[in-house]
């Protein structure tokens, strides 16, 4: 291999290149440079150095406007996010839909356009080939022609589906204009089945289990040969002697050898504080809380929900945070090796776990751990928003996890507590191994043994 070029749009991206050593792999086995480009290239340009200047960071290039084409341009990005074939009630995109008609003033004649032009767009493969098309004549890639001219890159790979970045269709209409080969490498588990239609498609895509190969083909009409199944790099982290902590302390408080973990739902969801609240309240005092705050909560937006949560962490003795903290100022959702290692300890540690629609769900599954998974609406509020967790199991990815064994799903306040307290009473073996060999990890994370940062190079070097 010779020079590649790597998107890094958002900190999903950045946690699974780099603090997994995904990117220390691929430089192993490069002749050339890599490129990574990115938002703010000053937050990683230490990369360089550190890499010998075997690596080069960039902007990405600015986005072209043209108010006609923009016009256009947007239209085909909502029926994108929205449209996605086979999709179902309360799945992700069916949320954000809902999501999006409710937070903008859109006209009565213009929502009805869109939404029938939705419907017809998720029924219809020839309109959706007529569109991507449109999109690919649309697109002035220019700008990112120059760039693979410049660094004389033969490969590019994008950190998620073209529908994630919009800046990823401009380069794989470059890619394609300039004859170079494109890989679109899944960073995040719901990514495949919760962003909406990818619309342009790169050379291959690189996947983690069987069931996000199926979410390709079923969801974004990408066909099977175009598909690789390596493993998730991520959850590849099990593997390693030493990643789970025998003991962990957070902010100098040594956690006890039994306690319960809630992992919140992202700070959009407006009930995360409330539902601290009442746990702590009802369960009893001498059972330490431990209360895992999603990333989302760094961007500033969610400044205000942020320091709630702070000023309640200092409230009880018996109730601790594990607040994320900020790896770079760009990437809310970024963690470093270090976090990451210190979120799996805290769920391989648990005796149990109270999930409120997080994807570590599936972390919970691999340690062994109890899950107690909230899918009730917590109150009067919850029932009339799109977010209510009563539509948790209607999507693609969390639906499959759910019928785990050790996973007890919960419809009402009360059964939560007593199952919470049947449980406690409960032995449990201490984490020793990931459980990799169980069907829905095997499906879900692909094979986890120590080497899928090798199979995904050894692959991204044969690739013809």
């Amino acid at each position: 291999m010779e020079n590649i070029l790597i998107t890094i749009d958002n900190g999903f991206s950045a946690r699974y290149f780099l603090s997994t050593k995904l990117i220390q792999e691929l430089i192993i086995k490069m002749k050339g440079k890599l490129i990574i480009a990115t938002h703010n290239n000053s937050e990683l340009q230490y990369l360089e150095k550190e890499y010998n200047n075997k690596i080069t960071v960039i902007n990405f290039p600015e986005e072209p406007s043209l108010r006609f084409k923009s016009t256009i341009l947007n239209y085909i990005s909502i029926i994108n996010a929205f449209g996605m074939p086979n999709d179902s009630w309360g799945s992700s995109t069916w949320l954000k839909n809902e999501l999006y008609f409710k937070k903008n003033k859109i006209g009565y004649i213009n929502r009805i356009f869109i939404k029938s032009l939705i419907k017809v767009y998720q029924n219809s493969n020839l309109l959706r080939l007529f569109i991507k098309s449109i999109h690919l004549k649309l697109l002035l890639s220019d700008s990112f022609k120059i760039i693979l001219e410049k660094y004389k890159i033969n490969l590019i790979i994008l950190d998620g589906l073209s529908v994630i970045s919009s800046l990823h269709p401009y380069w794989i209409k470059a890619s394609k204009e300039l004859n170079i080969k494109s890989v679109t490498i899944i960073t995040n588990w719901d990514h495949a089945s919760s962003k909406g239609y990818a619309g342009l498609n790169t050379s291959y895509y690189y996947v983690w289990g069987q069931s996000m190969e199926k979410e390709l083909i079923k969801f974004q009409n990408i066909s099977k040969d175009k598909i690789k199944i390596l493993g998730s790099s991520l959850f590849d982290l099990y593997s390693k002697s030493g990643f789970i902590k025998s003991s962990l302390q957070i902010k100098n408080k040594q956690l006890p050898e039994k306690y319960i973990l809630f992992i919140t739902n992202s700070p959009t969801y407006n009930n995360n504080l409330k539902i601290v609240k009442y746990l702590r309240e009802q369960i009893a005092d001498e059972i330490m809380l431990v209360i895992r705050l999603h990333p989302s909560f760094l961007y500033e937006s969610y400044d205000n929900r942020l320091k709630q949560h702070v000023k309640l962490s200092k409230k009880y003795n018996n109730l601790i945070y594990s607040f994320p903290s900020l790896e770079n100022n760009t990437m809310a959702t970024n963690m470093s090796f270090s976090e990451i290692q210190n979120s799996a300890s805290l769920i391989a540690g648990a005796h149990i776990i109270i999930n409120l629609g997080s994807t570590l769900i599936l972390d919970s599954i691999i340690c062994g751990r109890f899950i107690v998974n909230i899918i009730f609406d917590w109150n009067k509020i919850d029932q009339k928003s799109p977010l209510r967790p009563s539509l948790s199991p209607f999507r693609h990815h969390l639906s499959r996890a759910i019928t785990h064994n050790d996973i007890y799903n919960i419809e009402d306040k009360n059964k939560m507590i007593s199952t919470i307290y049947k449980l406690y009473k409960k032995p449990i073996q201490k984490f020793k191994n990931p459980l990799k060999n169980k069907n829905v990890v095997l499906d879900e994370c692909g094979l986890i043994n120590g080497n899928v940062n090798r199979r995904i190079v050894q692959s991204l070097y044969n690739m013809k």
